[in-house]
């Protein structure tokens, strides 16, 4: 017995005889291993039908060049999204493992896309006060995320379209979910320093979402203290990258290429519009820009099902947010079960923070949602379809939101005894499963047509291996041969005459090199390259084939291309 106004001590839960329990991450790390292998086994399957290109390509060069010492990629020209420090590495540790390889260009984006599936649904079991409640919300990620429709595969199977920053981003928002000092906000503010380092839309996806969160948090409790984290580790990590940006450039580091054109006055007012036809293309709410990959129209229209609850759900968490906002009140869990003397899990706290802190972690999802949509109203130039790439993280960040709201939802019905859940469950999983067929469309689709790999063999056959090329034939060349073959991009000078293309390419890759042959896919893809312009430049060529679409022009004598002088800096 215990002295009377003693507190019993140890560990809760445990009682003499009982084994402890192990540890979460010794039951949760396999887990986590065996989904990220799994997913991307199935991503990188599914990528035959999405195909590559030198943008991808580029990214696999970049991280052989880290891994040869160049870690702040000096002499390279890149655009304004660099990568260095957001996917880059991902690519250095592949190339590392396997070298450079043709697999490379579907293997690391599919384990990039496996990482945020896996990283949404550990952040929607989390919005969960129940067991079932986590199991609900992850089997809405596995419906809207690990089965994503045709037009999100043809974007986040693809390397360099943002997801490192989106990856980053979500972690971030994980590492600060309770709004506490310590070593997770720390990892959070390094997360997006990195994040923005290497690709600036981190700072709509992650860091901004984070300032807007952290003053929402301000305002719902109405103290500073309730937001004062994410907004200091917002602020930090803006610093901190341009402190780190600023050292790299004094001991010297990559040049920044122009950025592409802002969309004019009357294409933003198209873009507004695109919202709902190209977000719809995305969530699933229609098919008819990018199609089925193959599936039934009729199993593809089970999509618009998805597509209804993510506009509601997310309606719901932009409410949740606002009625937090008017109400005000004490921001946390346990400062609502202090004010009302019960526990945690009898404390009688409201429906827009009903969870402990979980909150803070759906009003950065809505900020980033706005600020992804922002992106793409912003930069997409042009009536493109494939400008898509800068509106998918919206409903990316949606489905996740939707996942969280249907989590914590059916945490509380299963407390009351709902007798329809169960139906509801098994509706749910056949739902999911409709989506998983649609999806295994994707992984029979023809494959995406690829000339490069025939291109490669050819140019090895014929003992061709150090050439220049238009940049869509360059170095996405260069990886399917192995980096047997290397191509280096040339793009027309205001002279007529072929330069150095000064995006996606090394100094080193020029810079006392020798070429013998010149390589292009006449017509947009060439980016002006013609067999005249080459001619001009070093002469005319002794011989001349056709592989596949393209054309290879083979000069008698080597001859050289500058490694300080070039074009295509702008847009």
């Amino acid at each position: 017995m215990l002295p009377a106004g003693a507190v019993r001590t140890g560990v809760p839960g445990r009682r003499a005889g009982r084994r402890p329990e192990p540890r979460s991450w010794v039951v949760w790390v396999p887990v986590v291993v065996v989904l990220l292998v799994g997913l991307t086994a199935m991503y990188t399957a599914a990528t035959r039908g999405v195909g590559s290109d030198s943008d991808t390509a580029s990214l696999v060069l970049e991280g052989q060049s880290v891994l040869q010492g160049h870690l702040l990629l000096h002499g390279w020209a890149l655009s304004l999204d660099s990568f260095w420090t957001s996917e880059v590495p991902f690519y250095a540790i592949a190339d590392l493992i396997a070298g450079v390889r043709p697999l490379l260009l579907y293997l690391v984006p599919a384990f990039l896309y496996a990482s945020v599936v896996v990283t949404c649904g550990a952040l929607a079991a989390a919005a969960a006060s129940s067991r079932s409640g986590a199991v609900a919300g992850v089997v809405a990620v596995a419906a809207l995320l690990a089965f994503p429709t045709w037009a999100m595969s043809l974007v986040v199977l693809r390397g360099g379209h943002h997801l490192g920053a989106v990856l980053y981003s979500l972690a971030a928002f994980w590492c600060l979910r309770r709004g506490r000092w310590g070593w997770p906000a720390a990892l959070a503010g390094v997360l997006l320093a990195a994040g923005m380092l290497g690709d600036l839309m981190t700072v709509a996806y992650g860091t901004a979402p984070l300032l807007v969160a952290g003053v929402v948090a301000m305002l719902r409790g109405g103290s500073v203290r309730d937001g004062r984290v994410q907004v200091g580790v917002a602020a930090a990590a803006a610093a901190g990258a341009l402190v780190v940006r600023e050292a790299a450039k004094a001991i010297g580091t990559f040049g920044i290429a122009a950025a592409n054109p802002l969309a004019g006055g009357q294409q933003i007012v198209h873009n507004l519009r695109h919202l709902y036809s190209l977000g719809g293309e995305l969530v699933g709410w229609k098919h008819t820009v990018f199609g089925t990959a193959g599936a039934p129209p009729a199993l593809y229209d089970l999509r618009m099902v998805g597509a209804v609850v993510v506009v509601a759900c997310s309606a719901l968490a932009l409410l949740r947010l606002l009625a937090g906002l008017v109400a005000g009140g004490p921001a946390d869990t346990a400062r609502v079960a202090g004010r009302q003397g019960l526990g945690q899990r009898g404390a009688r706290v409201p429906w827009w923070q009903s969870e402990p802190g979980g909150w803070r972690i759906d009003d950065a999802l809505v900020a980033a949602c706005f600020g992804a949509a922002a992106t793409y109203v912003i930069l997409a130039f042009a009536n493109i379809p494939d400008l898509d790439r800068y509106l998918a993280p919206t409903a990316l960040f949606m489905s996740l939101l939707t996942a969280r709201v249907i989590a914590r939802a059916w945490s509380r019905l299963a407390a009351t005894g709902w007798g329809v859940l169960p139906a509801v469950g098994v509706v749910a999983v056949g739902i999911t499963a409709a989506y998983g067929a649609a999806f295994g469309y994707q992984l029979a689709t023809t494959p995406y047509p690829q000339p490069a790999p025939a291109l490669a063999s050819w140019l090895q056959a014929h003992h061709l291996t150090q050439g220049v090329g238009a940049y869509w034939a360059a170095s996405l060349t260069t990886v399917e041969a192995d980096g047997n073959v290397r191509v280096r991009p040339v793009i027309p000078d205001s002279n007529g005459h072929l330069v150095r293309y000064m995006r996606e390419s090394a100094a080193e890759w020029y810079a006392g090199r020798s070429f013998d042959f010149l390589v292009f896919q006449p017509g947009p893809l060439a980016l002006g390259v013609t067999p005249a312009e080459a001619a001009a430049t070093w002469g005319p060529p002794a011989h001349q084939y056709a592989v596949d679409g393209y054309l290879v022009l083979v000069w008698a004598r080597p001859f050289g291309v500058p490694a300080t002088r070039g074009a295509g800096a702008g847009p």
